[in-house]
């Protein structure tokens, strides 16, 4: 995979695939053949996607554009979710039920997009149920910006005891009436 790759390309070094979308869906189609391809491995850039990895399958990225090289923190890859992004919190990176089979990502950064609206969850990565086969190594995840919280509501006031308190009960520190007014303090 590569920034200057084709989804209608072979997917090697010389012809790279543009998106880890269409490489990872690849791969996991390889799976159930004799010969099984499942390393995806991504060059340098940044690529606006979310990655659905499928149950065996092993991202790499920090890979240099030739292939040559890898040092994740020099070579940089980045995902970025796009803010209409339907995955859960608006993730980047999506794990569900992966792991069963030897699965990885590693050497990438992934940020989620920013809340829809007020009161909505912002994810960097979403994992549910992983297996005991999930590998995560050299990863930076980051949320997108969550929507501002809602306002809370006033609750009601409270009444006072309806009997006296007896010598060692705890104390009542205050009384309030229904515009929230301070009418008693023990």
């Amino acid at each position: 995979v590569a920034p200057d790759g084709a989804d209608t390309s072979p997917g090697s070094p010389f012809y790279p695939i543009l998106t880890s979308g269409e490489a990872v869906r690849r791969a996991a189609e390889s799976l159930e053949t004799e010969s099984p391809t499942p390393d995806v491995f991504v060059a340098a850039g940044t690529y606006v996607e979310v990655v659905d990895l499928p149950d065996g399958v092993r991202l790499h990225g920090g890979y240099r554009n030739d292939y040559l090289g890898l040092v994740p923190e020099a070579f940089i890859t980045a995902v970025v979710a796009d803010d209409a992004t339907t995955a859960p919190g608006g993730a980047a990176l999506v794990l569900e039920g992966v792991g069963v089979r030897p699965s990885e990502v590693g050497g990438i950064q992934f940020r989620g997009a920013d809340a829809p609206a007020g009161g909505l969850p912002a994810f960097g990565a979403w994992v549910r149920a992983p297996g005991p086969d999930l590998l995560l190594t050299h990863l930076w995840i980051r949320a997108g910006q969550g929507g501002a919280g809602r306002h809370g509501a006033n609750g009601l006031a409270g009444v006072p005891p309806a009997v006296a308190p007896a010598e060692g009960d705890v104390q009542r520190v205050a009384e309030e009436d229904f515009r929230h007014q301070c009418t008693r303090v023990d």
